[in-house]
């Protein structure tokens, strides 16, 4: 492009090579070796090939600028040598006369020079064959463009850059960073709650595309992997409060959730339109997920049987999300999950006779077999510092829907219409909330 642009007066128009390439990707099926199809949807009159080459340690590089017409037949081939793997057009105009008189000739702005007639002279005088083979050194093949071979001299830099993988295109991705986790627990009216203002923790991110590190594998089949997510809060204790305020007890809390995203796949579905170097690349993500997510209370002082039961939810569902790489250096993320409970843990037991825990005996109040689902609405940002590494910062708000048969020892405060026995709690809400600032490595 460098060497075309620098023509002393061009008279025609330089069509880059994304255009060429992005051609090639929408009509035939990436197959860039096709010069005379793609010669013809563009419109081109004239198709330049070239590559760049080092024959060997010491030798300077050679650049190859080899002419089509738009038959795909060859009309020219040029050669020029360079001190290093860069192409300076400025440098090469006063070496490039032959090169810009033939793409001129190529597209018919200048008329072909006219056959010289040979001229009549005195009859050649015979001679005799005297020629020998001459001692030269062996010569290397010239290796052109191709398939297997790549358009970059084989040194540290142009390799370097050559084999860089786009971000929406990376191996792992693995993430280690502080948490922030709130709870707040409700039912349909037993007056029970958990309401604490949350609490600080750690947390564990990874995601994994075995595909992605193979340069034959495309780009939609390269996002396809897994993720495995662990969020570990830090409860300290929490005090029992009566409807006036006062301290009736004392309980721990713990809680640890593991949620893996055991198929998993992200796609940049825009990628084969877009250059490389677009503000912005889009990429959608698609999982489904497993979780199990555990809360659990013991009773610590002046309490016989806990108000509150432990829970341990699993649950099976799916997520989808989507993702705007920002001028390679930034990640906008907005998503939502959707799953259904496969298990409540221990707050689905069945009820105690005659409502009392302890003739069980248990030591918490259940509110009896049920289901459930889950919704989570969850955002992010992450910005590339130096190489791979990120940091990041993000949010999620969660809530569990609960629904019990309504078999369990956990009453509502209002009691059944008279003659009826009283009534329980059948539904409950569960919700989550919180931030993290994370410090990540991509490759």
């Amino acid at each position: 492009m460098e060497l075309l642009r620098a023509s002393p007066e061009p008279r025609y128009v330089v069509l880059p090579p994304d255009i060429w390439k992005r051609t090639a990707q929408r009509k035939f099926r990436g197959k860039t070796t096709e010069v005379q199809a793609i010669a013809n949807a563009l419109k081109a009159e004239l198709v330049v090939g070239c590559w760049l080459e080092a024959p060997g340690p010491g030798a300077p590089y050679r650049l190859t600028v080899a002419l089509y017409n738009h038959w795909a037949e060859p009309l020219s081939q040029h050669s020029f040598d360079l001190p290093t793997a860069r192409v300076d057009g400025r440098s090469l105009r006063q070496r490039a006369e032959a090169l810009y008189r033939q793409i001129d000739l190529g597209l018919g702005l200048i008329p072909p020079e006219p056959k010289k007639e040979a001229t009549k002279g005195p009859r050649a005088v015979a001679q005799a064959e005297d020629s020998e083979p001459a001692p030269l050194p062996p010569q290397q093949p010239v290796r052109g463009p191709g398939p297997d071979v790549p358009l970059v001299p084989p040194d540290a830099e142009a390799r370097a850059l050559y084999y860089r993988r786009p971000p929406w295109r990376p191996i792992f991705q693995l993430e280690l960073g502080y948490l922030f986790n709130g709870r707040h627990f409700t039912d349909e009216g037993s007056g029970r709650t958990f309401n604490a203002s949350g609490t600080h923790g750690i947390r564990l991110h990874a995601e994994v595309y075995p595909l992605a590190g193979l340069r034959p594998v495309p780009l939609a089949a390269a996002g396809l992997g897994f993720r495995l997510t662990a969020l570990l809060p830090f409860w300290p204790d929490v005090k029992q409060i009566n409807d006036r305020g006062e301290q009736m007890g004392l309980y721990g809390a713990s809680e640890y959730r593991v949620e893996a995203g055991w198929l998993r796949w992200h796609h940049a579905f825009l990628a084969s339109i877009l250059p490389p170097e677009a503000p912005v690349h889009p990429a959608v993500e698609l999982e489904a997920l497993y979780g199990y997510h555990r809360f659990d209370l013991t009773a610590k002082e002046n309490i016989l049987v806990l108000d509150l039961p432990s829970s341990g939810y699993s649950y099976l569902g799916g997520a989808a999300a989507l993702r705007l790489h920002i001028l390679r250096r930034m990640q906008v993320r907005a998503g939502l999950a959707l799953a259904g409970m496969l298990d409540l843990g221990p707050m689905s037991e069945p009820g105690a006779p005659n409502n009392d825990p302890r003739t069980v005996p248990r030591s918490y109040y259940v509110y009896g077999p049920g289901s459930g689902w889950l919704w989570r609405a969850e955002a992010g940002l992450m910005a590339r510092l130096v190489a791979g590494l990120s940091l990041g910062v993000g949010g999620f708000y969660e809530q569990k829907l609960l629904s019990f048969e309504g078999t369990g020892d956990i009453l509502l405060r209002m009691q059944c219409p008279e003659g009826g026995s009283p009534c329980k709690v059948t539904s409950a809400k569960d919700e989550y909330g919180g931030f993290f600032l994370t410090l990540g490595y991509v490759y």
